[in-house]
């Protein structure tokens, strides 16, 4: 599993974790979703139609920014995750 973070600094790699720059991304598919991390699944199945639907191309992996979770908000119709889906024409 790879769990990516934006960082202030760079440091040495752990055996637990690596530092690396991630390629730009020239053109992707952007949303957030908020919500419970137990419908997630049903949000990405229906990006991913829209994706197949509009004959775009995947280019990488989606990621994902968690900007609101279990660690700042109880509530969980307040979670927040950016989905970026790399595509291409």
């Amino acid at each position: 599993m790879e769990y990516c973070e934006a960082v202030g600094e760079w440091h040495a790699d752990t055996p637990l974790l690596t530092f690396y720059e991630a390629p730009a991304i020239e053109k992707a598919l952007c949303f957030s979703y908020q919500g419970p991390y137990s419908t997630f699944s049903e949000t990405m199945i229906q990006a991913l139609q829209y994706v197949e639907e509009h004959q775009l191309q995947l280019t990488a992996s989606p990621r994902f920014c968690y900007i609101d979770g279990p660690w700042n908000k109880e509530d969980e119709s307040e979670w927040l995750t950016e989905i970026q889906i790399p595509v291409a024409d």
